[in-house]
């Protein structure tokens, strides 16, 4: 059908700036970078030229072209959750309370009255969180299978999945 391949002038660019950078300890951050892209969801934006007709064939591997608004997987929730959790000055205070409470110098109360409101606060955002990440995801789903139309060379279109 059509073969979607990058300008040659942005693969040499990129060549030249991974040949520039060039030593073990970019590559550890590159590694790193990766590492993190992978666990958090983020994907490096990346451009391409289409071409109908193309004499020669694609080398770049280019991302599906499907939807993703989902802000979690199931290995980054919790952790991500709860960075945003205790961004708020209000929580990050009651836990910080209830932390005291572990030390016998600094008891007041039982030490169930400081940590059941928080664990309740907590628990309700993850679940609506959990609620609103999985709208997402099945939103996401049904516009992924939705039926669309690809340009062949000859002029005429295919329905595709």
């Amino acid at each position: 059908p059509y073969i979607a391949f990058a300008d040659n002038t942005t693969a040499k660019r990129k060549a030249e700036a991974r040949a520039s950078s060039g030593s073990e300890g970019s590559a550890a951050k590159g590694c790193c970078a990766r590492i993190f892209c992978c666990l958090c969801g983020t994907r490096e934006p990346q451009s391409r030229t289409i071409r109908l007709n193309a004499a020669r064939p694609t080398r770049l591997r280019f991302p599906k072209n499907i939807v993703i608004n989902t802000k979690y997987t199931l290995v980054s929730f919790v952790p991500k959750v709860l960075f945003e959790q205790f961004r708020y000055f209000f929580n990050l205070y009651f836990l910080l309370v209830a932390v005291s409470q572990f030390f016998p110098s600094l008891q007041i109360g039982l030490l169930v009255t400081y940590i059941a409101p928080l664990a309740f606060v907590l628990a309700v955002t993850m679940s609506k969180e959990a609620y609103d990440d999985l709208q997402r995801y099945r939103t996401d789903r049904e516009i992924n299978r939705e039926l669309y139309t690809r340009l062949l060379p000859g002029g005429g279109t295919e329905a595709i999945r």
